[in-house]
């Protein structure tokens, strides 16, 4: 009689096996994890890098001139800096405003027809009032030197002196008086004096002329003088 034998088959454990229920489940969780991420930073803005903006600044105030009075038409103009080029006219109350000038320092320059102009520094760094009061133009009328006695062909002499305007307005309708004297200060003789008409006499210029008329012995005796002249400032042509 044959025998029979039966073996059992030895189960044998597999290294690195996976379940397949569990990788999916991991699998799930996974996939949910990442959309929930991607989701968040959905909402999300991105941060936008932010510029400092200047601001702006206004620069106001009134130009006045002889007296005080109001001056129309004063020329305000920023000269350097960052607003350099910018200018402006005072209205009929002398008022003046710049708008929307950048922060810093500037130099504005006021100027006016017959007006001496003027400057002054300014730092922007708020809302700024500067006011003017500028100063009017003014000739000033003189002799240069003593008169100097001269012979005429006629036998009569005469004292001839120059005028000079020093200041800086110009002068018209100029005329005047000069007394002359003798070395102990006794007066030999006084003369009146005026200009032809319409003559301008600028700042810096001269006018020559002569005082008339004197004997030979007046004219020698001559050492000194007084003179007084009168003009009116005018525009400068």
């Amino acid at each position: 009689m044959t025998s029979l034998s039966v073996q059992r088959r030895k189960e044998v454990p597999q290294v690195g096996r996976y379940d397949d229920r569990q990788m999916e489940k991991r699998t799930i969780v996974t996939i949910i994890g990442l959309t929930a991420l991607v989701c968040s930073a959905c909402g999300a803005s991105p941060t936008q890098p932010t510029q400092p903006t200047a601001n702006s600044f206004a620069l106001r105030g009134i130009v006045t001139g002889y007296e005080g009075a109001a001056l129309q038409g004063a020329t305000l103009a920023v000269i350097d800096g960052v607003n350099k080029g910018q200018s402006v006219v005072t209205d009929a109350q002398g008022r003046y405003g710049f708008a929307d000038l950048e922060p810093g320092g500037l130099t504005i320059h006021a100027s006016a027809v017959d007006y001496a102009p003027a400057t002054r520094p300014v730092m922007l760094a708020a809302d700024v009032a500067v006011d003017f009061q500028l100063r009017v133009l003014l000739a000033q009328i003189g002799i240069i030197g003593p008169p100097t006695p001269v012979a005429h062909p006629n036998g009569t002499y005469g004292a001839q002196f120059q005028l000079m305007n020093s200041g800086d307005g110009c002068a018209s309708d100029m005329s005047g008086t000069a007394d002359l004297f003798d070395k102990n200060r006794t007066l030999i003789t006084s003369f009146g004096w005026s200009a032809a008409a319409g003559v301008i006499l600028r700042p810096g210029d001269r006018l020559g002329d002569e005082f008339c008329c004197l004997t030979r012995d007046q004219a020698a005796a001559v050492t000194s003088y007084n003179a007084n002249f009168r003009w009116v400032t005018v525009h400068c042509p």
